[in-house]
């Protein structure tokens, strides 16, 4: 079944972040009130404006490997479409571990991104984005941050009140020094006038994330399964003007998502847009989800 989801205020926010930065982009706002999808017209293609919210949690994961109990944080400020979505979601969720990971004995924190397209009518599809486990481990064998230097904000976007999230791939050394760095997605919260920039607009914000995160410096722990190794983490780097609340839509033009050298062998329902933190672009432990594209 397709919801209509807080229907005006949706629209009237999509119709917002559009004119940002041009007339035909207000245009194009002032079109979604009545037709829903909300889109930036180009000689051969248009760019779609959705709305995506990101949710934590606590589950319990059975003998059987499915999740017996859930709960929401702060699900008084979540939207009841969104509670009754994540509800059908979570029924059919399974998790698998790596051979060598025991099932977890107690509650398993859980991060996911919901997605809201435009379909027309004033109608909108829920998506599931992707889900992270954090797999429960002793403070001693966490990977952590020794430093890490906040990016600049590029000047350009931040005259235009334009942010974005940057979901950068580093790669470490066993030392924890960022021996390389991917791009693998980056969403914007605004469109230009001409589409056509829409790559310059990634690459500012990619440009800022990148140069800093090579100054970072990680801990790596002295036992357990990320004991002084190479390896890869994924860490989203924000740049927003206004924060959002808990709860509530965010709307972006979504970017499209890269695959680096290290993320072969990664399960493809790991959720990788979804974590508010560092996390292994290579987990031992992930969500196996039946439908992520049910109605909502």
């Amino acid at each position: 079944m397709v919801r209509r989801i807080h229907e005006r205020r949706l629209a009237l926010a999509v119709g917002a972040c559009l004119a940002l930065l041009s007339p035909m982009a207000a245009a194009a706002g002032e079109q979604a009130k009545d037709d829903g999808p909300a889109t930036v017209a180009a000689a051969e293609y248009a760019v779609p404006v959705e709305g995506f919210m990101v949710l934590t949690g606590r589950m319990e994961v059975g003998a059987d490997r499915r999740v017996s109990g859930y709960a929401i944080d702060r699900a008084a400020q979540v939207p009841d479409e969104v509670t009754a979505f994540l509800a059908r979601q979570v029924a059919n969720w399974r998790v698998e571990f790596d051979a060598d990971v025991a099932p977890p004995s107690g509650a398993v924190r859980f991060t996911v991104r919901l997605r809201a397209s435009p379909i027309g009518d004033g109608l909108y599809r829920l998506w599931l984005d992707g889900v992270h486990l954090d797999e429960p481990l002793p403070a001693a064998q966490r990977l952590r941050a020794a430093r890490m230097g906040p990016p600049e904000y590029p000047r350009s976007m931040l005259r235009i009140g334009a942010s974005g999230i940057v979901y950068m791939q580093l790669l470490l050394d066993a030392d924890g020094n960022v021996e390389d760095v991917f791009a693998e997605q980056v969403d914007l919260t605004a469109v230009p006038a001409d589409p056509a920039d829409l790559p310059r607009f990634q690459l500012e914000f990619t440009a800022s994330a990148a140069a800093a995160v090579r100054r970072w410096r990680f801990k790596l722990p002295a036992e357990g399964p990320y004991a002084r190794a190479r390896q890869a983490v994924r860490v989203p780097i924000t740049f927003q003007v206004r924060p959002v609340a808990y709860g509530q839509w965010e709307y972006l033009v979504r970017g499209v998502r890269g695959t680096s050298p290290w993320a072969s062998g990664a399960p493809a329902t790991a959720g990788a847009m979804v974590s508010t933190g560092v996390q292994p672009v290579l987990p031992r432990m992930w969500v196996v989800v039946a439908d992520a594209g049910q109605e909502g």
